[in-house]
């Protein structure tokens, strides 16, 4: 198992909340950080209606039921931080278990389906809460002041059985908004909730093999190629290096050098990524902002090295 951060959706809450780098105090200007990006309307509504014109009317059948009960049994064990890890560690076995063996008796095809009937389940659990929700519950519930009541408790008890503790990192990465009525969904919140929640399950039940690469539409794979190289804080720097390739196989316009310096720069490498602003200044020297970012990576270079200098002075 690797770890029980994997468990839960704080992939998610890295993973979608823009990285701000700290700036020099001297050119505040232009932080060097990528812009957000989300997916165009129309690509969004044509995986939404895609994936649900393939999951209408299916049911699991017997084979599959247990591998469905079981998952909802581990969304909540996992949710709760009081459970005993060797309890939470037995539930997960059981669950990687039955989902090889439900791969193996249904086939691709049919697992495909199953992981859309988990997914539209925790799409109408999460609509459903969202609209029984008052901002002032939600704030309070933040806050620690006081736990949910009613069919609100009733409705945040399935969303924690189809998607286990997904509203706190929601909330927190700011996919879902509180608001005067409620909650709503951020612009593209739904699409990057219901990638993540195909990627959660991916990455839980890692026997599948490439999973990641039948259960994502291959527009989503290169959103998630996006959301790791541009908006991750949980990636390291040579993951997202890996995602910025990917993205260049993908795309053949993507700014690869350009991103390539920002995750430098994020990193703190400021020598690697000057010499990455240096070689795009050479083809665009006119651009304002990349002269702003080739300034603080000299400025931050020059810090790095100068302090580098005085720690091997101070040393005996």
């Amino acid at each position: 198992m690797n770890g029980r951060n994997t468990m839960h959706w704080s992939f998610l809450a890295t993973a979608l909340i823009l990285l701000l780098p700290a700036c020099s105090s001297q050119t505040p200007d232009v932080p060097v950080a990528f812009t957000p990006r989300d997916p165009p309307p129309q690509l969004v509504e044509q995986i939404l209606a895609r994936e649900r014109q393939l999951v209408a009317g299916y049911q699991p059948n017997e084979q599959l039921r247990p591998l469905v009960e079981a998952f909802s049994r581990f969304n909540v064990l996992a949710a709760d931080r009081k459970t005993p890890r060797q309890k939470l560690e037995q539930s997960y076995e059981h669950l990687r278990i039955l989902a090889d063996k439900a791969l193996q008796q249904a086939g691709r095809e049919e697992f495909h389906k199953l992981v859309l009937y988990l997914l539209e389940r925790f799409d109408r659990a999460l609509e459903r809460f969202t609209k029984q929700a008052d901002a002032a519950s939600i704030e309070a519930w933040q806050a620690g002041r006081q736990q949910f009541s009613g069919p609100l408790q009733q409705a945040y008890q399935e969303l924690l059985a189809s998607g286990s503790d997904f509203l706190p990192t929601a909330l927190q990465a700011g996919l879902l908004r509180p608001g005067g009525q409620g909650l709503s969904f951020a612009p593209a919140g739904r699409f990057f909730i219901r990638l993540a929640f195909k990627v959660r399950f991916a990455s839980l039940l890692t026997d599948l093999g490439h999973a990641l690469d039948w259960l994502l539409d291959p527009r989503e794979r290169q959103w998630y190629a996006i959301w790791v190289a541009e908006r991750s804080r949980s990636a390291s720097p040579a993951r997202k290096l890996q995602a910025v390739q990917r993205l260049s196989q993908l795309d053949p316009h993507y700014p690869t050098i350009t991103a390539r310096g920002i995750i430098h720069f994020q990193a703190g490498r400021y020598d690697a990524a000057q010499a990455d602003f240096e070689e795009v200044l050479r083809k665009n020297p006119g651009d304002k902002k990349l002269q702003s970012w080739l300034r603080q990576a000299r400025q931050a270079a020059k810090r790095q090295q100068s302090a580098g200098k005085s720690s091997r002075t101070r040393q005996p």
